[in-house]
């Protein structure tokens, strides 16, 4: 029988191709390790910055809001109320797991009339994966030594009477308010409301004294006719859908008639709420002769004075009547001035005070 011979080199070829096999074995393990690393800090990119951005939106909502709360008891009460009370209420109304912190020193007064709020991560899952409650917890960071981060937030508002304001198109004689507080002994508190609301009526032009409300004496200063004397009463004013941007110290046009200006739901816009209106003390028309000290078809302009708050109880109009405080063919409305704060974009503060507040955002 023939045996094979041996050959040497097969044997050389099989012990380079194992240890080429376990060379490439490791190398994939290498690999493999890599990749997983990759996938983690990918995760950790992913789902833990994910986390801190979502905690800093909520933040920046509970901040805003806070810092509006704030102005809002500010505006009311020079004492401001328990700030830090009402701040945590509402970072934490903002929060997904419904706690934030407000900590002390994060409540600040950088301006008259402004204040800052600062919310900071609070922990309230129990979950505290680095032992630290006011953290966010990361959940793939600590591979590569991160366990957590603070994030804060922080929001600037001030409050004060307007100066300029977009209201309702409509405007009441100085007349009015002096009347009212005079009558009642200063603004009135409610909802709900006692005592008579005071009517308001449309001033006419018809020459018959009768159907004029009272006017009062003129603003010193503010008289452009002469004659001493400021009509009562409220008129319509120029607008765009039921919209007038106004600002104190300055004039405007005045609609024609005393129907309700297009775009305008009474039922929506005045009935049984606060709004906000306009007061003038000086009014211009094509008697009193010169040059116009503003523009618009209706022949009259109107100085504003500065913004008051009105509940309204009832109006009557042409076609269009709710709870009416007069007959026809008056118009008029009711309602009783009191203080109130509006949130105010796009407007400005430092007007006389007249009842209306103003509280938004200025950082």
């Amino acid at each position: 029988m023939i045996h094979p011979i041996p050959n040497p080199f097969q044997k050389h070829r099989q012990s380079l191709a194992t240890a080429s096999n376990n060379h490439e074995r490791g190398a994939t393990a290498v690999i493999v390790v890599a990749m997983i690393v990759g996938l983690v800090g990918i995760l950790a990119y992913v789902i833990d910055v994910s986390a801190l951005h979502q905690e800093r939106r909520e933040l920046q909502n509970g901040a805003d809001a806070a810092a509006l709360a704030v102005a809002w008891d500010c505006a009311l009460d020079a004492g401001c109320g328990d700030e830090y009370g009402t701040a945590d209420q509402y970072v934490d109304a903002n929060a997904d797991d419904l706690d934030s912190n407000v900590l002390p020193g994060d409540i600040t007064f950088p301006a008259a009339n402004q204040v800052q709020v600062k919310a900071t991560t609070a922990d309230a899952d129990g979950d505290d994966l680095d032992g630290d409650a006011t953290t966010v917890d990361f959940y793939f960071a600590p591979v590569f030594g991160q366990t957590g981060e603070t994030v804060s937030a922080t929001a600037i508002a001030t409050w004060g009477n307007p100066s300029s304001a977009t209201t309702l198109p409509i405007t009441f004689s100085l007349c009015e308010w002096d009347r009212f507080l005079a009558e009642n002994g200063g603004f009135a508190t409610g909802p709900p409301f006692s005592g008579t609301p005071q009517v308001i009526e449309f001033h006419t032009s018809n020459g018959r004294p009768n159907d004029q409300p009272p006017d009062c004496q003129a603003v010193a200063g503010q008289d452009t006719d002469g004659d001493d004397r400021l009509e009562g009463g409220f008129g319509w004013l120029q607008n765009s859908d039921c919209e007038a941007f106004l600002t104190a110290d300055n004039w405007i046009g005045s609609k024609p008639g005393n129907g309700v200006p297009n775009g305008c739901d009474l039922s929506a816009d005045l009935l049984n709420q606060t709004v906000m209106i306009p007061i003038f003390d000086d009014v211009w028309d094509t008697s009193d002769g010169g040059g116009a000290p503003c523009s618009g078809p209706g022949g009259k302009c109107y100085h504003i004075y500065g913004f008051a708050a009105l509940y309204v109880t009832g109006y009557r109009f042409p076609g269009n009547s709710a709870n009416a405080p007069c007959n026809p063919p008056k118009s008029c409305l009711s309602g009783y001035f009191t203080d109130f704060v509006f949130s105010n974009e796009g407007g400005s503060t430092g007007g006389p005070d007249l009842g209306a507040n103003v509280v938004y955002l200025v950082g």
